[in-house]
């Protein structure tokens, strides 16, 4: 066995990143499959962001060079291996607000949609229970 073979054999099934984290300087959007990949605050907290996934890595938008615990502990949560990408924390803040409220328009929507559709059920109850008296003559006028 060479030297090179054994040094691939001992490679952990979990590789960190190992060099220069490179800049995602071009990340406009978080892609709405990663959006949720990590609670909100936790995201807040550590500021950081999914931003893809291959091949049980993620790919993590992050702001701090330097601080590698970041990186561990989202591998820890997430079980994958973290490929990171750095972006710039104004961009980060941006980025987090529109997660922010994408998801609280998401609750609104849902919020928004059941009181519709308890007043359209009521609606439609009343029309049924008019029809209903009108047919066994409680309702001469109608």
């Amino acid at each position: 066995m060479m030297a090179g073979d054994h040094d691939i054999m001992k490679e952990p099934t979990q590789r960190r990143h190992v060099g220069p984290i490179p800049n995602f300087a071009a990340l406009r959007r978080v892609p709405m499959p990663y959006r949720s990949t990590l609670p909100l605050e936790l995201m807040k907290r550590y500021q950081c962001l999914v931003v893809g996934a291959a091949k049980g890595a993620l790919t993590v938008a992050i702001t701090d060079l330097q601080d590698k615990s970041v990186l561990e502990l989202l591998s820890a949560v997430t079980g994958c291996a973290i490929f990171p990408v750095w972006i710039h924390p104004a961009r980060m803040q941006l980025l987090l607000r529109r997660i922010e409220r994408y998801e609280h328009s998401r609750v609104h929507i849902s919020r928004r949609s059941y009181i519709f559709m308890r007043y359209k059920f009521e609606a439609h109850s009343m029309v049924l229970m008019l029809r209903h008296l009108r047919g066994h003559g409680s309702l001469p006028g109608l």
